[in-house]
């Protein structure tokens, strides 16, 4: 066997032995064997030539960043499952210089307060009387517990499915509040992620990522926005081992945090075939419609009103003409909400390109000028 041989199978038998440590979050183990593998395959580059050489150095970058990772995660205990803070022991200390990860409870607001900021949104009626059940539910568990009654332990991880631009984020905001207000999480905070932020390139990095987002969201609400990204890339494509390491945490810690998957109605449906036990832990589907004409203009007239602008009375007929044909015309690409928010940005640039020739041909520009929205400025 000449070295090159040697180094390879010294390499590929730590890289190998690292993975199945990663798995088992025995982080220092993990990192003598990456060290021992990135020994090797600088041993190896020299040797290699052509492709062969790139490929190796691109492993060596691979281990280079896993064992970074590795180090970030070394001191905790390998065998504690994540509990979110309340599973008694000592706690990893933050390096010097280094923020704690560990994000402290937030103060909660009244499950009433909550409720009243959802239904001050326009529209989403159908949403609007879901979380009002799911408040209904946890009140009366709550209440059972307290008279010492049995309650089911039902799951409260949900599916979000709707056209961006609906809301889905604003209410998982709110839901989070809820579910903190009645007990049902422990810290109350949203942890917004998607794909970019669970999959890796390299081997054995998707793992640690996608339990890095596990940890942060342990004790409120994980929200993966567009989660259907996961089931794309075919097989080279990292994202089904993020959906295997979000399954087997939603199994080990139940109660401890709750999961909210979201994105479009007619691709949930295939991201759910992805896995067989996708639909028997979010057995929930609350559904986000699109905004109607009328919605939408509410929606403008509300921007308008937070900025400070009016409309006059002559361009309104335009305004919702304009936001009529968005919606009869619509598509997979309607972005509700934020298509509203494109019409309104640019009639307000062209209310300031007018106002600015007017001002540069020595028109004084008045306090009402500068707040009314014209005709002239729907282009």
């Amino acid at each position: 066997m000449d070295n090159k041989d040697y180094f390879e199978r010294v390499y590929k038998t730590n890289y190998d032995c690292a993975l199945k440590y990663v798995q088992q979050k025995n982080w220092s183990e993990a990192r003598v064997s990456l060290e021992k593998a990135g020994e090797a395959i600088l041993k190896i580059i020299p040797l290699a030539y052509g492709p062969e050489k790139d490929r190796y150095t691109s492993k060596a970058k691979s281990i280079r960043e896993l064992l970074q990772e590795v180090k970030s995660r070394e001191g905790s205990d390998p065998q504690k499952p994540v509990t979110g803070g309340n599973g008694g022991g000592p706690k990893p200390q933050p390096k010097p210089g280094e923020k704690k990860e560990e994000t402290a409870p937030k103060e909660k607001i009244p499950v009433e307060q909550a409720l009243a900021k959802l239904n001050e949104l326009i529209g989403l009626n159908g949403v609007k009387r879901e979380v009002e059940s799911l408040t209904a539910e946890l009140e009366m568990k709550m209440l059972r517990e307290e008279s010492g009654l049995k309650s089911s332990g039902t799951t409260h991880h949900l599916i979000f499915a709707g056209s961006p631009g609906t809301g889905k984020t604003t209410v998982a905001r709110i839901m989070a509040d809820i579910l903190y207000s009645l007990g049902a999480i422990e810290k109350g905070q949203l942890v917004e992620v998607g794909k970019e932020d669970l999959v890796a390139g390299y081997v054995g990095q998707t793992g640690l990522k996608t339990q890095k987002a596990i940890e942060d969201s342990m004790g409120g609400v994980l929200f993966i926005d567009e989660v259907y990204r996961l089931a794309e890339g075919g097989e080279n494509d990292f994202g089904k081992e993020a959906v295997g390491v979000l399954l087997k945490a939603v199994e080990d810690c139940r109660g401890e945090f709750v999961v909210v998957l979201a994105g479009y109605e007619n691709r949930m449906n295939d991201f759910l075939d992805m896995n067989p036990g996708l639909k028997s832990r979010f057995p929930n589907t609350i559904h986000f419609d699109d905004y109607t004409p009328d919605e939408m203009f509410r929606i403008f007239e509300g921007m308008c009103k937070k900025n400070q602008y009016t409309i006059s009375p002559a361009v309104a007929p335009m305004i919702m003409g304009k936001l009529t044909t968005m919606y009869q015309t619509r598509d997979e690409n309607f972005g509700n909400a934020r298509d509203v928010r494109n019409v309104y940005e640019k009639i307000i640039k062209n209310q300031n390109l007018r106002l600015y020739h007017l001002k540069k041909n020595g028109t004084p520009i008045s306090k009402d000028m500068l707040m009314t929205i014209l005709p002239e400025d729907f282009v």
